[in-house]
């Protein structure tokens, strides 16, 4: 397991030395496939539409390296438990947990890569397969910042119904930020720098009554039953 790195945003340099480098999470021995090559390219940013953004991110999402990756944090990693309810865990109950992409969403992680790599393009188009490449790298090298949540937790989590705190956030994306700061909007580096003060305390208090398991129950009467 990779080191916590506890820095603020506003505060990484390029210099750091604690994100210079890549960590060994790269290492993993896994029989990863290659992505369907059979796909668009860009040329220039205005090629770069919500369509073509959410292409790729359904592209990412149903590789086999994704599903790869998203097993390799459950099964070697042990990263199994609900970050908002960590009472219920994988292992114990039978649940499915989801990976929450935070405090950047999948969306804007290829969009950020994409930007830069058209920006920084040799050729003069960029291949949607390169990007995908990319951004499935950026996983690997464990940038990318996610969130372990249950199905309705993850659904409250996109209606920005709970809150979550900094500490539940697995991965090193300040790295990522160092590294593509510069594609990166300030509305993105503000939501970053929100979600990075987010404490476990306020999280809890804030999510305690969202998060109540409200059962019900129902008295049905059937026609011929006695």
């Amino acid at each position: 397991m990779k080191k916590k790195i506890e820095k603020k945003i506003s505060d990484i340099q390029v210099t750091d030395k604690d994100f210079v480098t890549e960590d060994t999470i790269t290492d993993i021995d896994l029989d990863v496939q290659t992505f369907n090559s059979d796909v668009s390219s860009l040329e220039t940013v205005d090629d770069l539409d919500k369509k073509n953004i959410s292409y790729m991110e359904r592209m990412i999402r149903s590789s086999y390296e994704y599903g790869s990756y998203i097993g390799y944090l459950k099964n070697e990693l042990d990263i199994t438990k609900c970050a908002v309810t960590p009472g219920i865990d994988i292992k114990e109950y039978n649940v499915h947990l989801e990976m929450h992409h935070y405090p950047f969403t999948l969306y804007d992680i290829v969009d950020i890569m994409a930007r830069e790599m058209i920006a920084t393009k040799k050729t003069d188009k960029v291949s949607m397969f390169d990007i995908c490449n990319e951004v499935m790298r950026e996983h690997y090298n464990g940038n990318i910042g996610l969130v372990p949540l249950t199905k309705s937790a993850h659904e409250q989590a996109h209606n920005n119904s709970i809150k979550i705190a900094a500490a539940s956030i697995n991965g090193n994306y300040q790295r990522f930020i160092l590294k593509h700061k510069k594609y990166i909007s300030p509305e993105l580096l503000d939501k970053a720098m929100t979600a990075e003060a987010i404490t476990l305390e306020e999280a809890q208090t804030f999510n305690a009554d969202k998060l109540k398991v409200n059962v019900m129950h129902y008295n049905i009467k059937y026609k011929g039953s006695n």
